[in-house]
């Protein structure tokens, strides 16, 4: 993880590599690739050839991602 200060105003800005991002949401790394590339659900900033990533848009990927396994159906 990697740490940015805003010069303006001073907003410190965390940035996750893909690998990084992988752990912080238990994800393989492979999984985060495919949110990246087909499903479209992470849109990451392009450092040269790494994919970076804010610590808020992870936490909104999280809270919007559905559970594992079947719906239950009532």
């Amino acid at each position: 993880m990697t740490e940015i200060t805003c010069p303006d105003c001073q907003h410190t800005i965390k940035l996750y590599t893909t690998e990084e991002t992988a752990v912080y949401l238990g994800l393989s790394v492979a999984a985060v690739k495919y949110h990246v590339h087909v499903a479209h659900n992470l849109k990451p900033v392009l450092v040269g050839r790494t994919f970076l990533f804010t610590q808020s848009q992870l936490d909104q990927f999280q809270s919007t991602r559905r559970q594992q396994g079947r719906p239950i159906v009532r």
